[in-house]
């Protein structure tokens, strides 16, 4: 598992430790692959972000039907509990499940949370991948540094 799937399936796991309301989270990609979860009960992360996905993608779309630029959020309550489908970046989804008990603004408070912390882990990553495939060289940042101190002195004489 990557570093940064390690990290949001760890902060997935605090989440829930922190709010003993919330049954599950689960983070995956826009095409509904799982990405990370935690839950205090069995849950199938396949399917559900398989769900999840395709939910907030007709929601979306309904938005979009509607003369808006997209769904900001997908909300399901039941007798014993409420799902939350919120977008978590440009490529990826939030669920989160909470029981009865959970107050539907303590929900929306703890997904904009995650949502911010997941989305700076992801960007993380992403930044992590181009320096890997674009580093520097040695010379070529001696380059940059050279010709940055030669303009300062320029613009100071």
């Amino acid at each position: 598992m990557s570093f940064y799937k390690q990290a949001c399936h760890r902060e997935l796991e605090l989440l829930l430790q922190r709010e003993p309301n919330l049954e599950a989270a689960l983070l995956c990609s826009s095409d509904g692959l799982p990405i990370g979860y935690a839950a205090t009960t069995d849950i199938e992360a396949d399917s559900l972000s398989a769900i999840s996905s395709s939910m907030l993608s007709l929601a979306d779309a309904l938005a979009i039907q509607s003369g808006d630029k997209g769904a900001g959020q997908l909300i399901s309550q039941s007798n014993n509990q409420t799902v939350l489908l919120v977008h978590a970046g440009e490529d990826a989804l939030l669920a989160l499940i909470g029981n009865s008990q959970l107050e539907f603004n303590r929900l929306l408070a703890h997904a904009a949370k995650e949502v911010a912390i997941i989305s700076s882990l992801i960007n993380a990553h992403y930044r992590e991948i181009q320096e890997e495939q674009h580093p520097l060289s040695t010379s070529a940042l001696g380059n940059i540094v050279s010709q940055a101190v030669h303009d300062i002195q320029e613009h100071h004489v």
